[in-house]
């Protein structure tokens, strides 16, 4: 059982699985405070109580509470209007630069189809594949950047 991060968590789904699957402990991250009463909702109703639901814009959650977390696996689905523009480059490098993903860890990013297509320094590219409108990239760390 990896230690697991849903970013950008929504309805809390991805998490959820991962749950039932046997990770050892996941971390629901959602910014969007609307949002994140229903993933709330969801992870309580499913999960029980005592499960870690945050409120709190990614990026800044990285920087604080997720530095050194060093998870197995972490699981981005940005909103497609961002990642649309600037693909993952940058979550890619911080989730690197502050050891929130152990080396040897995975990135899993759910982009929309027409996402830039970007290199991750760092990172090895593992699987980049269009179903429908969705793109799926999965990187393994090779290395913690400086």
């Amino acid at each position: 059982g990896a230690r697991f991060l849903d970013l950008y968590a929504g309805s809390g789904a991805v998490g959820l699985e991962a749950l039932s699957r046997g990770a050892a402990q996941v971390i629901w991250v959602e910014g969007d405070r609307e949002v994140h009463r229903t993933t709330l909702a969801n992870v309580t109703a499913l999960a029980g109580e005592g499960q870690q639901v945050v409120c709190c814009p990614v990026e800044r959650w990285l920087r604080l509470a997720g530095r050194g977390l060093a998870a197995g696996l972490v699981f981005a689905d940005p909103p497609y209007s961002r990642a649309r523009e600037t693909g993952l480059a940058e979550l890619a490098a911080q989730v690197a630069r502050e050891r929130v993903v152990a080396v040897g860890g995975l990135l899993i990013a759910e982009l929309p189809r027409q996402a830039p297509t970007d290199t991750w320094p760092g990172w090895r590219l593992l699987r980049d594949r269009v179903y429908g409108h969705t793109r799926l990239v999965i990187g393994q760390l090779m290395e913690h950047a400086s």
